[in-house]
């Protein structure tokens, strides 16, 4: 079973459909063209100058129906045991009309203390996740930065 759950979970991360979904790029980032995108499948990334990210991805969710409770749980289960972060924090988002939640991860890598948050949306048809990421003192530097970018999300 758990092996038919991680093929459902892969097959959904590499199955990103078209775009529908876009992000203001704020100040100090910089948004890659689509064709430069080399960590598939990401519909948005955005880059600062020492190197944190804001990525955005997009899934179908019209053929596997979860809710956000379903793919809350599936992607906390996931993040802790296959990549060994620490949830630090999880809050309800409301964005542009959508209602998400906010997983706060903190993970250390190479000595250094890391952050990654994910803010996740559920519509019938789309999974949508805002994706930071950065060592810690990079969040502090770009705190703002990334809430405004979770924060400007659209559906077209």
């Amino acid at each position: 079973m758990r092996n038919f759950i991680l093929l459902v979970c892969l097959g959904l991360w590499l199955g990103a459909c078209g775009p529908s979904s876009t992000v203001t790029t704020p100040d100090n980032f910089v948004s890659l063209p689509e064709d430069d995108l080399d960590w598939r499948p990401y519909h948005y990334k955005a880059v600062s100058p020492d190197g944190a990210v804001i990525l955005v991805r997009e899934h179908d969710n019209e053929e596997l129906s979860g809710s956000l409770a379903y793919w809350t749980e599936a992607l906390t289960r996931e993040i802790k045991a296959e990549k060994g972060y620490t949830l630090r924090e999880s809050t309800e988002l409301k964005v542009g009309g959508l209602t998400g939640n906010h997983l706060r991860w903190d993970a250390l890598y190479g000595g250094e203390n890391y952050r990654y948050d994910i803010a996740l949306f559920v519509t019938k048809d789309l999974i949508i996740t805002v994706e930071t990421a950065g060592s810690a003192e990079q969040y502090e530097r770009y705190s703002k930065e990334f809430d405004s970018a979770v924060k400007s999300l659209r559906l077209d």
